[in-house]
């Protein structure tokens, strides 16, 4: 029985970490695809709904990097990777380690209208 409480913790918590990775996912390509957004600023909004749900590892990726060089209606891609061992609430995480979760947001860049 016991095992089985730490697995439903564990599983909780593993989709609670993909649901606040997803977001923040959303979240980061949203402000990428404006216009006069930064890295800076994308990555700035991703650390702040992450760290904010107790998730301190995980790497980011934007493409195109340097996000002023993307032309309109061009695709911009926020990708957030992480690993389950990384994200569990027990000291000791068996059921989920090994495994990684990538989230990612695809929307196309904003900009003016071409005259």
């Amino acid at each position: 029985m016991f095992v089985l409480l730490i697995a439903s913790v564990e599983f909780g918590r593993g989709m609670m970490a993909v649901q606040v990775l997803e977001e923040a996912a959303r979240c980061g390509c949203r402000i990428a695809v404006l216009k006069n957004s930064s890295s800076e600023d994308v990555e700035s909004e991703i650390d702040q709904l992450v760290h904010s749900a107790g998730i301190e590892t995980f790497t980011t990726q934007i493409e195109p990097m340097d996000l002023d060089s993307a032309i309109q209606w061009s695709p911009v891609t926020v990708r957030i990777s992480a690993d389950f061992s990384d994200m569990s609430w027990l000291p000791m995480s068996h059921f989920l380690s090994g495994y990684s979760y990538t989230a990612s947001c695809i929307l196309p860049r904003e900009g003016d209208l071409e005259k």
